[in-house]
């Protein structure tokens, strides 16, 4: 789902690079500039693997072509990068080999604006696709063809000797093991699944980017292009309750979770008053409803959680009128807001954990003391920068989605409503799921999910045994 347009900003990160190196740096020298990407989750990653020779501050990186120097660079603690096998032409279709030091240099190898993705960013990849099993197809489709919206194929490696891949596809982590190993996200395309594994420093491998975090200010945008009607409210004949209706650009939403406890025809749908019976409704294929926490007193604020077989049933889960939206039609809302942080136009002003004040590490996203300069974690930079965002919107469009949490099938009960603040000074997810009537694969659906700590609407693959909140369209 592409959410953001930074042709304006790339242009200014141009700028600022060729400014600062006007007179050394050539296409050549330094590799593209202006990078193709592609957003999943909600975060902006590289199409391409990374294919630079100059660090940030603009100091060369060596190229080291003879096994002999690529093991005394290593010995010696320097960086260095290849091509595969010395080749330029792999370097145009994979990018360039770097080792450890090269990735971690304090003078930056990734471009203005981007980052080598911690682990955490390579979680939050995966978890947005549905886990280590179904995040193999972003890689590759299932008949095996390349999935070109990510752009990866086997890449090679550099260890002692070129190893040619013709199974697996390796990344750098930003993260370190140990003092001989860092973290690598492997795909194993034959197992047909994702991990991370341990890494010679001493090895040449891939580097896939990501793009920083930006913070926003509200008060720059110009939002008067974007078409939001008030119109009169819905009024359920099922059972009487009134819904919030706005037209956003092409679509006509309900802008309240939906309540209902019966179909269209009248027949009611179960309440799952525990897990034993939330279980049970699955196992069943039977439709069902719950409050979070089985609490009625929930059901004021964030309506009720259904689970998939409740939004497909043939009885209408949706008023007279509306349907479930499917996948496409709430990438046309993402699309409508592509300008801006959608997230932020769309979630309430009270209600979200913010991170209005956080102050956080470069490195691995811990909070940080604000009056340090360093991470009392990992003792990285600790000035990231305030996530202004990450928290209440300004529900621009009356769209008001407030934290309803979720219900998850055979593991914790309930979770994602109440922020829970732990020993580290971060905090749990505030989220809400809707679902989509789009099924993905025999097991999945669709959801698209906004959170406090993202400023972002996504779009994931998610288990159809969950309870999630539904918002519904008009016909």
């Amino acid at each position: 789902m592409n959410k953001y347009k930074y042709y304006l900003e790339m242009k200014k990160i141009v700028f600022q690079i060729t400014l600062i190196f006007y007179f050394v740096l050539t296409s050549t020298l330094v590799g593209q500039t202006n990078y193709k990407k592609v957003n999943i989750g909600g975060d902006n990653w590289m199409r391409e693997n990374l294919n630079v020779s100059r660090f940030r501050n603009g100091d060369i990186i060596p190229e080291v072509k003879t096994d002999k120097e690529w093991a005394t660079a290593f010995e010696n603690g320097q960086p260095a990068w290849c091509y595969f096998e010395n080749d330029s032409i792999n370097g145009q279709i994979h990018g360039k080999l770097y080792n450890w030091f090269a990735v971690n240099d304090v003078r930056g190898l990734a471009p203005l604006g981007w980052h080598i993705p911690t682990n955490q960013d390579w979680d939050r990849l995966i978890d947005s696709l549905g886990g280590y099993s179904e995040a193999v197809n972003l890689y590759f489709n299932n008949n095996q063809t390349l999935n070109t919206e990510f752009n990866a194929s086997p890449n090679g490696t550099r260890t002692k000797k070129f190893g040619k891949e013709e199974r697996f596809i390796f990344w750098w982590s930003s993260n370190e093991a140990s003092k001989k190993h860092g973290w690598v996200e492997v795909i194993d395309f034959k197992k047909r699944k994702t991990l991370f594994a341990l890494a010679d420093k001493s090895f040449g491998i891939p580097v896939r980017c990501i793009e920083d975090f930006k913070d926003y200010n509200v008060e720059s945008w110009d939002l008067s292009k974007l078409k939001v009607v008030n119109e009169k409210e819905y009024i359920d004949s099922m059972d009487g309750s009134s819904y919030h209706v706005n037209i956003i650009g092409n679509q006509v939403w309900l802008c309240d979770n939906i309540n209902r406890s019966r179909f269209n025809n009248g027949d009611i749908i179960h309440e799952a008053k525990s897990s034993k019976e939330w279980d049970e409704a699955i196992r069943l294929e039977q439709p069902a409803w719950c409050y979070y926490d089985n609490d009625s007193l929930n059901d004021v604020r964030t309506g009720k959680l259904y689970n998939w077989y409740a939004v497909v049933d043939p009885r209408g889960l949706a008023p007279t009128g509306y349907h479930i939206p499917s996948s496409d039609e709430w990438d046309e809302l993402s699309e409508y807001l592509s300008d801006y942080p959608d997230g932020v136009l769309l979630k309430s002003e009270t209600g979200w954990d913010s991170y209005k004040r956080a102050i956080y590490c470069r490195k691995c996203l811990y909070l940080s003391d604000q009056q340090k300069t360093t991470c009392q974690f990992c003792g990285g930079d600790g000035k990231l920068g305030s996530r202004v965002f990450n928290g209440n919107g300004i529900n621009f469009l009356g769209f008001n989605v407030v934290p309803s949490g979720k219900r998850v099938y055979m593991q914790v009960e309930f979770i994602g409503l109440h922020p829970i603040v732990r020993r580290d000074g971060t905090s749990n997810e505030q989220v809400t799921y809707f679902w989509s009537s789009t099924p993905y694969g025999k097991e999945n659906s669709v959801a698209v999910k906004i959170s406090n700590q993202s400023n972002s609407l996504g779009s994931y693959s998610v288990n159809r045994y969950d309870g999630f909140s539904v918002r519904c369209i008009k016909d």
